[in-house]
């Protein structure tokens, strides 16, 4: 530890009233301001004396720093001064010898410190530790880098879910429908605000329409719906439109109905239901019912079924059943 009396200029024992004294005179010398006409080794010597006074300058008017440094300096001058006195009681005799063994100690100091291999491993130990707060440092880093990519992604995953849930997807027969971007926006403006318009496909006959709300998008999805146009939710899977020269009149004219547009899930749903009622009419034998199934396209009444019947029959009549109904 440097003495913090001899940087200010003092003496061990100086006052309070001293101390303030002598940090004034050396920070109006070696001031960076008044240092502005120096050289840049002037300045650069300046500024490292001016941080020591300052230094020296805090820790001496601090009371509990300066005791407990006094009181160490003063039992260090009284040791010296009874080994003084010692040794000057002493003959020539015993002061050669005095000298030479600590001589001896100071040249086995040196060597130590020079083999001693505990400096070396603290060398190396002080390496380790800075490579391992290196490493941390690169790991806290590419942690951070990755933190914030999951982040991102994340956020672009909201945006897209979010944006979709606001979309539609529209397809419409060309010879029926030729649209702009400005007729679908006037067409689609009633269930909300348009906010884009995006043409898909190489037919030039679909398009994404994005709304403002996911419940434009689902109001435009339920009512928008036509016999020659169809609008679905984005995301949602395929669906069974017929076409508007079937049906009945009314579909034909473009009024539509609940079956111009009918989900794959509502399709086989429907049709599943319509084969457990034939099912159970061909087991019961119920000729009162077959004027029903003459209504779904068989030509006549069905022969009655007399049970037992075999699987092979069952299944023979059921693909007769759906080729009737399906019109093959």
């Amino acid at each position: 530890m440097l003495n913090p009396y001899e940087e200010l200029g003092l003496t061990f024992g100086a006052t309070i009233h001293d101390i303030k004294k002598a940090y004034r005179q050396l920070s109006r010398k070696l001031h960076p301001d008044k240092m502005i006409k120096a050289s840049a080794v002037e300045k650069a010597s300046a500024e490292v004396k001016f941080t020591r006074i300052q230094a020296a300058n805090n820790f001496l008017m601090d009371e509990t720093q300066r005791g407990l440094y006094d009181a160490a300096e003063e039992l260090k001058i009284s040791s010296a001064k009874r080994k003084k006195e010692r040794e000057g009681a002493m003959d020539d005799r015993r002061k050669a010898m005095k000298r030479r063994l600590d001589e001896q100690e100071s040249a086995a100091r040196k060597v130590g410190t020079q083999n001693d291999p505990s400096s070396t491993d603290n060398k190396e130990a002080d390496i380790r530790r800075a490579n391992a707060a290196r490493r941390d440092a690169q790991g806290a880093m590419h942690s951070e880098r990755e933190a914030s990519a999951v982040a991102e992604a994340m956020h672009s995953r909201d945006e897209r879910e979010n944006r979709s849930r606001r979309s539609v997807s529209v397809k419409w027969q060309r010879k029926v429908h030729s649209f702009s971007s400005h007729d679908l926006e006037e067409l689609f403006r009633p269930f909300g605000k348009v906010l884009s318009i995006t043409f898909e496909g190489v037919k030039g006959n679909a398009a994404k329409v994005t709304f403002e709300t996911p419940e434009a998008a689902i109001t435009a999805a339920a009512k928008a719906s036509t016999a020659s146009l169809r609008v679905s939710r984005v995301g949602t899977k395929g669906a069974v439109w017929e076409s508007p020269a079937s049906g009945t009149p009314e579909e034909q004219s473009g009024l539509g109905s609940a079956r111009d547009f009918e989900s794959v899930e509502d399709y086989k749903a429907r049709h599943a239901a319509e084969r457990e009622r034939l099912k159970r009419q061909m087991l019961d034998g119920n000729d009162n019912d077959t004027g029903g199934l003459a209504g779904h396209g068989f030509p006549g009444e069905l022969p009655r079924l007399r049970p037992p019947l075999t699987l092979t029959d069952l299944a023979a009549l059921e693909a007769e059943t759906f080729a009737f109904l399906l019109g093959f």
